[in-house]
């Protein structure tokens, strides 16, 4: 039996062992130095005048729909054709409106804040649906636009839950 018990113990110590190799890999035989050239485009303010440097198919427009946004993530439109967005670098949900119907958004109010990280936004039945990288939250949409009724679905979503695909 402690025979038994050895061979048992001197191959869980070399499984552990290899396991522990092939999570660090082995060192290269030859050390070696590796460059790495990052390019980042020129930051340019946004100017109106811009936009017509934009290309379109035929048939299509472009302008500008609303500007002063800060950095614009993802996107909803309500059902009454405004516009619901995540700023993950605030962490808030602003609703911007076009009121008169002439194509640019005048109203701005903040309708969600302090969510830090939020990114995805969707609409389904009446409720926003909110995600950050850890956090699933849903508010009820109130006929003004604004939310309430704020429930955390998920707080503890695992690593890389925004990378999921399928």
């Amino acid at each position: 039996m402690k025979k038994h018990f050895q061979c048992l113990a001197i191959a869980v110590a070399a499984c552990v062992v290899n396991i522990a190799n092939a999570q660090k890999g082995l060192p290269e035989k030859q050390p070696f130095t590796a460059t790495v050239n990052t390019m980042y485009p020129q930051h340019l303010d946004f100017n109106e005048h811009m936009v017509s440097r934009l290309k379109v198919p035929a048939g299509f427009k472009i302008s500008v729909a609303a500007t002063g946004l800060g950095k614009p993530r993802i996107m909803a439109v309500a059902p009454d054709g405004s516009l619901y967005i995540t700023r993950r670098d605030v962490g808030d949900v602003l609703l911007i409106s076009d009121k008169n119907g002439d194509g640019r958004f005048e109203t701005l109010k903040t309708i969600w804040a302090k969510f830090p990280d939020v990114h995805g936004i969707t609409i389904h039945d009446g409720w926003l649906y909110l995600a950050s990288s850890k956090i699933l939250k849903k508010g009820k949409l109130m006929p003004d636009g604004t939310v309430s009724d704020t429930v955390t679905l998920v707080r503890d979503l695992p690593d890389a839950a925004s990378m999921i695909t399928a």
